[in-house]
């Protein structure tokens, strides 16, 4: 009788599950990365999916595409993989115990899967999620917050330039009675998904 074949094997080791992912960005196979995103998804918590598994996944494809092993197209495939899965987890209409956060991208980023990463966590700590994704001008975030009486929001810039534009805006903010504001990714100097910790810690508790 024969065994199973190596393609049926199914890794639940988190390094084994960023090989798949890698692998699958290097053959432009965005199935293949989204069967080990849902598996991660599906064997450990949030947190430990991603700090885990995608994130590194993720750099490991973006250090890919720097040294010229991966083309856009298969470095876009994976992100897109996990961007699509991330996104999928979110429940607009879910309680928030916690409270009610909205979540965007500073105006003109187009990079977001840091900040849905945050989105999904936080979820998992029972905040009612508000996401409003890529290239939100700050104004209009802060409109969303207000009538969604949010007490915390959370902007994420990946691009330096993006980011120093919202400074001043945020800095504003931070004044605001009722409203925690953070400000996540590399353009703020400090990565979303490894300062969720922080995040959370002085937020949540």
């Amino acid at each position: 009788m024969r065994g199973p074949s190596t393609r049926c094997r199914r890794p639940s080791d988190p390094a084994a599950l960023v090989r798949r992912i890698v692998e699958g960005a290097a053959a432009a196979d965005p199935a293949r990365v989204e069967r080990a995103v849902e598996q991660a998804l599906a064997l450990f918590e949030p947190a430990a999916a991603i700090d885990d598994v995608l994130a590194p996944a993720l750099r490991e494809v973006g250090d890919c595409w720097e040294r010229g092993e991966l083309g856009v197209g298969q470095e876009h495939g994976a992100s897109e993989a996990v961007r699509a899965k991330l996104r999928a987890l979110l429940d607009a209409g879910a309680e928030g115990p916690s409270g009610t956060a909205v979540l965007c991208c500073a105006a003109g980023e187009r990079h977001e899967i840091g900040l849905l990463s945050v989105a999904v966590l936080l979820q998992s700590d029972g905040w009612a999620i508000v996401y409003l994704g890529a290239d939100t001008p700050l104004a209009d975030a802060v409109a969303v917050a207000s009538a969604r009486d949010a007490s915390l929001l959370c902007v994420s810039a990946t691009m330096p330039a993006f980011a120093e534009a919202a400074a001043p805006g945020l800095d504003e903010l931070s004044a605001e009675p009722g409203l925690t504001v953070v400000a996540g990714g590399a353009g703020f100097d400090r990565a979303s998904t490894r300062d969720v910790r922080r995040l959370r810690r002085p937020v949540l508790v």
